[in-house]
């Protein structure tokens, strides 16, 4: 995860043009029908704004390399306006309706891009003259599979942002602390990896922690509570941010039991790295992150 893929699955991704430093992004995530696609510069991960960005692809019908493509923020899919053959034709938001919302999508041989065509139409996702401007039209424009010398603008890379169950499965029980302490029974669920800058943000903003509001007090609010209530906060804010459906948002908890050396008892979120390997513990109370918590978990879930 994180890198540039060979084999598209189900799951979420950022999509920018492979020759020109623009993602494909719906307009302020805007879930109105017609909201314009448009290229925009990337925002970071750790930006809620990347919203508009992050697409959620799921598989149509069994038939291979064939997916909708859902906006995170806006809920609506990639939809090429009447399913029109005509160059220039616009591409946007829109709710989910019928064919003209249906991708082919391949990997150009020799090449670490793809192209992304309409199965309707069979006319490709196209940055209108390559231009790098904010706001620059993605549109429907003829095309080739092999071409890339003269369809640049129809080159598009995609990095990966989600884990399946199966894979969250085999990086925990790879971590020292975790094995054999959770087992997820949807091995083909999809789970968002939020970016650690993000979640941060997310922390921030619950007041949560040493010297805000919801800290921790003996005996009154522990760190298992901050630990269950960090995890409320994220659900919270994924029910308020994202209208894509279908994917859970990775966020566990992790109750560890007292130390050899008289520590006490503990709880901590945890999280994969932001490339998606490795676990990382974090710690509510003071918002930090880290590989090491020193002792093994008692219970784990997510």
């Amino acid at each position: 995860m994180g890198g540039w893929l060979d084999i598209l699955t189900r799951g979420i991704y950022s999509i920018t043009n492979g020759y020109t430093p623009v993602a494909m992004d719906l307009g302020m995530g805007d879930p109105g029908n017609g909201t314009p696609v448009t290229g925009w510069q990337k925002h970071a991960l750790s930006d809620a704004g990347c919203l508009c960005q992050l697409w959620y692809l799921k598989p149509y019908n069994g038939e291979a390399d064939t997916f909708t493509i859902q906006n995170l923020r806006g809920g609506t899919y990639l939809d090429l306006s009447n399913g029109s053959r005509d160059n220039g034709t616009r591409i946007m938001g829109f709710q989910r309706t019928g064919e003209n919302q249906v991708w082919i999508i391949r990997q150009v041989p020799g090449t670490m891009f793809y192209k992304i065509q309409n199965r309707h139409s069979q006319t490709f996702v196209d940055l209108k003259d390559g231009l790098d401007a904010n706001g620059t039209e993605i549109r429907g424009w003829q095309g080739d599979w092999p071409d890339i010398y003269y369809s640049r603008n129809q080159l598009w890379s995609f990095q990966r942002l989600s884990q399946t169950g199966r894979e969250i499965n085999t990086i925990i029980n790879a971590n020292r602390y975790l094995e054999n302490r959770l087992s997820l029974n949807t091995p083909d669920k999809i789970y968002w990896v939020v970016d650690h800058g993000l979640l941060k943000s997310i922390w921030y903003n619950a007041n949560l922690g040493r010297g805000w509001q919801y800290h921790y007090v003996k005996d009154k609010f522990d760190f298992n509570d901050l630990a269950l209530a960090f995890k409320s906060e994220m659900a919270k804010w994924r029910n308020d941010n994202v209208r894509a459906e279908e994917f859970g948002i990775l966020c566990g908890v992790v109750f560890t039991a007292p130390g050899q050396q008289g520590q006490n008892e503990n709880a901590y979120n945890f999280v994969l790295g932001n490339n998606g390997r490795g676990v990382y513990f974090f710690e509510p109370e003071t918002g930090r992150f880290s590989e090491n918590i020193g002792y093994d978990a008692t219970l784990a879930f997510l």
